[in-house]
């Protein structure tokens, strides 16, 4: 259970989300990359909106358990593809040098490994983990070094640094769980862990994100290596598509059973769309519909108050805007 200060802020966000203000449960429509092909594949302008503490140029987050602020990788690199979308479609300055600061932050906090420390990584304490590697911190990585690196942005002297950053990444990124790295193979499937837990449980969203990281990286650096564990994958991820829908439809979080949130569901909606655009595979196609069907407003109240019933008596690890 977690302490009544934790509740106390688990409420205030509550508020928030409620009143809309929410900076994590922001709608992440389709992105723009299917008008302007520099931008990203889901809506993360809204990212770019932080109008919380920064530290070393970048947001932090406050972890009320720990009585902590901390600069989470994931929350830092989504922060910049937003920064950089908006740069894309608004051309304000503002908004490159953000991605300028997260790129700095990036090269000067890499492990020599070639990953982040994240203290939301090993997300609940009672869990076993590898590492605290992630395949969606590594995936939003390889995006964004790609864009900047494709679209010739930042100093010269960066951009060498983050095309050496990137190729690390992806080498760490296709390594084995237990080696660090965030790929778990089984025969001729390959998945990819958001987390590195050691009972091997699957996050859609963060698989998904990794995948986007990989078709990025593969396609900017046409490494084949990279494209064969990006075909595996995908391949493994289409096969392993009903481990996500229950039976009336709703989608699952992870391979753990537990049920997407009503924010969650309207993600995998957005993931699968793009899925399909970009590799026209109709097994995206079709889960995004039935996805879709499920999203009824019974359902989206019936999985909200769901939702609010794990967050009060889960054991993770709780960041709040506060």
């Amino acid at each position: 259970m977690r302490s009544l200060r934790t509740y106390g802020y688990l409420v205030l966000d509550f508020w928030r989300y409620l009143r809309g203000k929410d900076y994590f449960r922001q709608p992440q429509g389709l992105g723009p990359h299917f008008r302007d092909a520099r931008c990203y594949y889901n809506d993360l302008t809204g990212k770019a909106l932080w109008d919380g503490n920064v530290r070393d140029g970048v947001p932090v987050l406050y972890l009320p358990s720990r009585g902590k602020t901390v600069a989470d990788p994931c929350m830092v690199l989504l922060w910049a593809l937003g920064s950089l979308d908006r740069y894309f479609l608004e051309g304000e300055v503002g908004y490159l040098e953000n991605a300028g600061r997260a790129a700095s932050w990036l090269v000067d906090k890499v492990l020599p490994e070639g990953y982040w420390e994240g203290e939301l990584g090993a997300s609940d304490p009672s869990i076993k983990y590898y590492s605290s590697n992630s395949c969606m911190t590594q995936g939003l990585a390889l995006s964004f070094l790609t864009r900047i690196l494709q679209n010739g942005l930042l100093d010269p002297g960066l951009r060498l640094e983050l095309d050496d950053l990137a190729r690390r990444v992806a080498e760490n990124m296709l390594q084995p769980l237990d080696q660090n790295g965030t790929v778990g193979e089984r025969g001729e499937d390959l998945y990819l862990y958001e987390y590195a837990r050691v009972d091997e449980c699957v996050v859609f969203n963060g698989w998904v994100y990794g995948l986007f990281g990989l078709w990025d990286h593969a396609r900017r650096t046409a490494d084949l290596a990279t494209q064969r564990h990006l075909d595996r994958s995908l391949a493994t991820l289409k096969r392993a598509l009903p481990l996500f829908k229950r039976s009336d439809g709703w989608s699952f979080y992870d391979t753990r059973g537990r049920l997407a949130s009503p924010f969650y569901h309207d993600l995998h909606i957005s993931l699968l769309e793009a899925l399909h655009l970009l590799t026209e595979e109709r097994a995206f196609f079709d889960q995004m519909r039935a996805f879709q069907k499920a999203n009824s407003r019974i359902n989206r109240a019936r999985y909200t108050l769901n939702k609010i019933k794990d967050k009060l008596s889960d054991k993770e690890l709780y960041a709040s805007q506060a």
